[in-house]
């Protein structure tokens, strides 16, 4: 065995030690690794040190110099110090200087060429011997081995995870006799630490296992978020969390006997409208347990208990006659993973339930994918056969379920139909990514569209839906969409003198009584009114009204653009304004407000970094061409010229 490869521990024998484990996690209710303090000062390394040559502390300057690749690379448990990287210390001489608190020592999982769980050991000390460093460290390992064992059960096939049970139940059966006995004893067979056994059983071991086992437990969406935040994790490990929609990974039997949760996409097929059920491991190994515990209460009392015994029976009349089962071992842990399995198995029926529902949602995801427009949805365009709501217990609530479903879809957005047109019933809904193509060639639905994404909690409307890389064609419809709402804005006819006679007086007598009146309807008539592209926010249209710059800010406008070739970033002119009265002004209302409307803005840098342009260059192809040779002729180039660069690049992008 590889020096730095550690064996599992064999968890039967280290059972008070991963009990006392699993019960400080449940203490602390927190599945990733706390602050442990810091290590050993370098001050009194040497009174540790002092039993090895001194050589040996070149060792420890490698484990901290090695401590700062870690923290280059992202946290990466790849780049921290292992045994193998040592020239000194033995993996004895490791386990003494960690128990003294020199170094710290944390496992991470590996899967081995044979399919075969391995703990490699990393060597955490920083420079500067602080235990945050070492916190960060072990919850990177804790971090990436859990993705390990999410991979390896990911990519095991129904079949396969079928076959492997059938083959551990034969192995318990045959054990010893009798069967039931046998069964009984051999338990631990079926559990995920048996994955973990002839490893050297080490104190800084068995916490670790339990906390990755701890943390597998919890809802898979934490999980994932808790992935997610590791560079080096394989996305398809946290995919496959988000697909188990928050249900955990494991279940915890026992404090020492975890398994598998079903996997959710994997409990229940639909085939020609006929929902089947499949059935799961859980299910499998509960009617072992059942037909055990039969066996031993016709044991028990023959004459009571005959071949009729339903399964429900089983635990209930079992459970308390465990005094006169000494002749079996183990039966402590089988009524508890009994018990557990009973609750398992009642909570598969609204599992199935919830997973016959998102069989009906892809349904009308492909429905929504191959259409070109909106879909409606009601009893006429999605119309579910008997076959299929016989499935559910409650047939009549499927359909408002299904809505619901839709409804807390993020790719999905949803209105009531009656807002599309008012013969219209049912729910209008839309595939957030088919919005713009909808929006480009349905300019009777861009209102509507916009609309629906803000009522859908997208704050900023179909304005949220630019980006870097948006289409030529969509951006256009929105400046079509944009000047159509302008020219709509419907403006008063002029008043008559006897009119503004009247209002003048009006005016000055509410000046008078109620000074604060006219500043208040003033402050109201802006609100909620400024324009999209402008603040991204609100729900008016753009404004329409025309102001001039003024002299100071045009000065500072001007400065940008000449120095930026023609460009004005709107950070830039941001700095400029600092410590002048237009610090607290949103500068992009004055270039959408410019009296002479000498200004456009360049959509496609909203969401990168905001630019205006004068009207005549963005229009001018010869501009255009002349300003990407001077952006190409810096060299290196950001995320916000790349993307001015490839826009001004698009044929017709003015």
């Amino acid at each position: 065995m590889p020096e730095n490869e550690v064996p599992t521990p064999n968890l039967n024998q280290a059972m008070q030690e991963f009990n006392a484990a699993f019960a400080s996690l449940h203490a602390d209710g927190d599945y990733l690794f706390p602050d442990e303090g810091d290590l050993l000062p370098h001050s009194d390394l040497p009174s540790v040190m002092a039993q090895f040559d001194p050589v040996y502390m070149r060792d420890i300057e490698i484990i901290e110099r090695t401590m700062e690749n870690f923290k280059a690379f992202n946290n990466s448990h790849l780049a921290l110090p292992r045994v193998k990287d040592m020239h000194y210390l033995s993996l004895g001489d490791i386990i003494y200087l960690e128990e003294k608190r020199a170094i710290a020592v944390c496992p991470y999982l590996e899967i081995t060429s044979d399919e075969r769980f391995a703990l490699r050991l990393a060597l955490i000390r920083s420079a500067k011997a602080d235990g945050e460093t070492v916190r960060t460290a072990k919850n990177s390992c804790l971090r990436n081995s859990a993705a390990v064992l999410v991979l390896w059960i990911e990519r095991k096939s129904d079949e396969e995870k079928k076959r492997t049970l059938d083959a551990l139940i034969q192995k318990a059966y045959s054990q010893k006799s009798p069967p039931e006995a046998s069964f009984i004893e051999s338990l631990n067979l079926f559990s995920i630490e048996s994955k973990f056994e002839k490893i050297e059983n080490y104190r800084f071991i068995q916490p670790f296992l339990k906390r990755l086992l701890f943390f597998l437990s919890f809802s898979s969406t934490a999980v994932a978020s808790e992935l997610a935040q590791c560079a080096d994790v394989k996305e398809e490990a946290i995919t496959y969390l988000k697909r188990r929609k928050g249900y955990p990974l494991l279940t915890a039997y026992t404090d020492t006997f975890h398994m598998e949760e079903p996997d959710y996409e994997s409990i229940v097929r639909l085939d020609e409208g006929v929902f089947h059920d499949r059935e799961s491991p859980p299910e499998v190994l509960y009617k072992h347990f059942v037909n055990t515990g039969a066996t031993l209460l016709r044991k028990l009392d023959p004459s009571v208990f005959g071949n009729n015994i339903s399964s429900e029976e089983v635990y209930q009349e079992l459970k308390p006659r465990k005094p006169a089962l000494t002749f079996v071992n183990n039966v402590d842990l089988y009524l508890e993973i009994f018990g557990k399995l009973i609750k398992i198995i009642d909570s598969l029926v609204m599992r199935r339930e919830d997973a016959a529902l998102d069989l009906l949602l892809d349904d009308l995801s492909v429905r929504l994918n191959e259409g070109t427009d909106i879909f409606i949805l009601n009893e006429d365009s999605f119309h579910l056969k008997d076959s299929t709501l016989s499935y559910f217990q409650s047939p009549q609530l499927v359909r408002e379920k299904l809505i619901q479903k839709i409804k807390t879809n993020p790719q999905c957005i949803t209105r009531d139909a009656r807002k599309l047109s008012s013969s219209s019933t049912g729910l209008a809904i839309m595939l957030r990514s088919r919005i713009p193509d909808i929006f480009e060639r349905r300019d009777e639905l861009r209102t509507f569209l916009h609309q629906s994404l803000i009522e859908s909690g997208t704050v900023n409307g179909i304005y949220s839906l630019i980006k870097p890389d948006s289409s030529r064609e969509f951006l256009a419809s929105i400046e079509a969409w944009e000047n159509e709402r302008m020219n709509s804005v419907v403006l008063p006819l002029p008043a008559d003198p006897l009119t503004k006679f009247i209002d003048w007086i009006i005016k000055i007598i509410l000046s008078i009584f109620s000074p604060q009146t006219s500043r208040d309807q003033k402050d109201q008539t802006g609100k909620g009114t400024k324009p999209y592209i402008a603040q991204r926010k609100g729900q008016g249209r753009p404004r329409s009204v025309k102001i001039r710059i003024p002299e100071k800010l045009q000065a500072m406008i001007d400065a940008v653009e000449a120095r930026n070739d023609g460009i004005i970033w709107l950070d830039e002119v941001a700095r400029e304004v600092k410590g002048t009265a237009f610090e607290k002004k949103d500068l992009g209302d004055f270039f959408y407000q410019d009296e002479q409307n000498r200004y456009k803005e360049i959509l496609p840098l909203l969401h990168v970094r905001r630019a205006f342009v004068r009207s005549e260059n963005h229009k001018n192809n010869s501009w255009r061409k002349a300003l990407i040779e001077k952006m190409q002729s810096k060299g290196e180039l950001n995320k916000a010229t790349a993307t001015l660069i490839e826009y001004y690049s698009s044929e017709g992008s003015g």
